[in-house]
């Protein structure tokens, strides 16, 4: 669905001047479907908070900001913007049966529910993407979407026992083994009113069981798009279902995907080559890759001299070099070249013939992760995942110091430096290159998770993991902050 977000004012007043008392709720709902939901009932001097809380509940309206534009004792007026995209719009309206005026004229009580929205796009727009750049492997995540990724993980130790409860609109399923198989996760949704065919497909990645689930067909109601799955907190290793058995941290989390960009070219490994010494650094060393080595290159290179050895060596002219300040005896070049189906070999280095006290050069796998957005506003938390371990929640402002923290508390992640600003720049990127010198996990497993309060106008996650896998960009639809 294209449709644009929602906003809304609500207003409530005593035409007499009078106080106005008591409580209210909201319904919201789709005439056409018989399908609506309330609220609790809202104290009439409830403050925006706590009439967005109340508003939040209901499934299919997500989040909502609330805001006063009146308020007086006779009159209240809020304007209630819609952060997520609600997808066909039903009718939001006030029960106002539970208020009155002091007066005790009832035929003066007002309540009036306006709802705006920017002109949607037409109901037949639609749109594939083709990248051979940086969106290429690009994730668009929705609230809403026929295709799902579950994982269920835990921190410190293996999970022997335990399960927990998914819900789907206002179902909740039975509990789910935390190991469920295909089979029975399968099995488990067809129980659910209005599921029928649906394909899911699980793996074992470091701990982690990772499902893609796809439902088939439409959706009964809100336009046909099937809503996000979540957890259901009541029923999370307690409850109606098994304690959790091992493991710490337990946690469940859930994409909606709406699709993937295509990549039309092959992707490029990233290595970073870094020479340092504890004394001024001099000398030379040799590349390799594979059966081929290199001619001598100087620890004084330019980025184009290592890309002119480098092209030669790969015989490619897709070859990227990029030279970057580091230690004061130290320099290093940053190195994308292609990934070859026929021969993926991998950049190795001799440098006996370099010189200095405890001088050395090596070649590190580099991992990139950046977060943008079109109007430099993004805001929110994200997750670096790899080999099914999980970073604490990351701020989008988080300095390289502070991701770095993150990255040493992972198992199996040694030592890690930020790439340096590039040889000339006055300062480094705003996004997070790291070099990893040390490490016993699967890089390429890496994710890179928006947490529930990302926002931004286009908010964009992306990362590229080193060895020539496609990169990733996570783009979150229907989040955007409203104007």
């Amino acid at each position: 669905s294209f449709e644009s977000l929602t906003a809304a004012t609500a207003k409530i007043a005593c035409a007499d001047g009078s106080d106005i008392l008591g409580s209210f709720k909201f319904a919201y709902g789709y005439e056409n479907e018989g399908r609506s939901e309330e609220t609790v009932h809202i104290d009439i001097r409830s403050t925006p908070d706590e009439v967005s809380l109340a508003l939040n509940a209901i499934k299919s309206i997500n989040e909502v900001e609330v805001s006063v534009v009146t308020n007086s004792s006779s009159e209240l007026e809020w304007a209630l913007t819609f952060l997520y995209d609600i997808g066909q719009r039903g009718s939001l309206s006030i029960d106002s049966d539970s208020l009155r005026c002091q007066s005790e004229d009832q035929t003066i009580l007002e309540s009036v529910i306006t709802m705006e929205s920017e002109t949607p796009l037409p109901l037949d727009y639609g749109s594939t993407t083709v990248s051979a750049g940086d969106l290429c492997g690009g994730v668009h995540l929705d609230e809403f979407s026929s295709m799902q990724y579950l994982t269920f993980s835990a921190e410190s130790s293996p999970v022997s026992s335990g399960s927990y409860q998914l819900m789907l609109d206002n179902q909740s399923t039975s509990c789910i083994p935390f190991d469920a198989s295909e089979t029975q996760l399968k099995a488990t949704f067809q129980d659910l009113d209005f599921v029928g065919d649906i394909d899911v497909t699980a793996k074992l990645s470091g701990g982690a069981y990772e499902y893609t689930i796809v439902f088939q067909g439409d959706y009964p109601f809100g336009g046909g798009d099937w809503p996000a799955l979540s957890v259901n907190a009541l029923h999370f290793g307690k409850g109606d279902c098994d304690p959790f058995v091992g493991g710490a941290n337990h946690k469940a989390t859930i994409l909606p995907v709406r699709d993937e960009t295509t990549c039309v070219n092959g992707s490029l490994n990233t290595v970073a080559i870094v020479a340092s010494s504890s004394t001024p650094i001099g000398g030379s060393f040799l590349i390799s890759c594979g059966d081929r080595t290199s001619e001598k290159v100087s620890v004084n290179s330019s980025a184009s001299d290592v890309k002119s050895v480098l092209s030669e060596l790969l015989s490619s002219t897709e070859v990227i070099v990029t030279k970057h300040v580091t230690e004061m005896n130290g320099v290093t070049w940053a190195v994308s070249y292609p990934r070859s189906s026929n021969d993926n070999c991998e950049i190795s280095i001799d440098d006996t013939f370099v010189s200095g006290k405890n001088a050395n050069v090596n070649a590190y796998p580099l991992l990139v992760v950046k977060t943008s957005s079109s109007r430099n506003d993004s805001s929110g938390d994200f997750r670096i995942v790899i080999d099914g371990q999980s970073t604490s929640p990351i701020s989008h402002q988080a300095t390289h110091e502070e991701v770095l923290q993150e990255m040493h508390k992972l198992d199996g992640i040694g030592l890690v430096d930020m790439l340096g600003p590039i040889e000339g720049e006055a300062s480094p990127s705003d996004d997070y290159t790291m070099i990893v010198k040390a490490h016993t996990v699967d890089l390429d497993s890496v994710k890179v998770v928006p947490e529930s309060n990302w926002r931004g106008t286009a908010p964009r996650v992306f990362y590229k993991p080193p060895s020539g896998m496609p990169p990733r960009t996570v783009f979150l639809e229907g989040l955007e902050k409203q104007e």
